[in-house]
């Protein structure tokens, strides 16, 4: 059975972009994290979704989160926007 999931993702940068203040380069951003919620039949599944979608660099998994959610125990407009059955 489908169930809503969310999830914090880890992602390493393809390439380091070097972040620049008044023109000179103030830091190097190797990374970032990225909030998905999707529907999914497993957690399997939601993992193959997100790295379909998410091209920036390769998924840290030891440094992400992946849970299923009851969508009643969300916000309503978090709920109606972003999970939708699955046919």
């Amino acid at each position: 059975m489908a169930g809503p999931f969310i999830a914090t993702v880890s992602i390493f940068l393809h390439t380091p972009e070097i972040i620049e203040e008044d023109g000179q380069p103030d830091f190097k951003v190797v990374g970032y994290y990225q909030n998905v919620a999707l529907n999914a039949f497993s957690i399997p599944h939601a993992k193959e979704i997100i790295s379909v979608h998410l091209e920036d660099g390769p998924i840290e998994w030891s440094d992400s989160t992946l849970r299923e959610v009851n969508p009643a125990s969300l916000d309503p407009g978090i709920a109606k926007g972003h999970f939708q059955k699955l046919k």
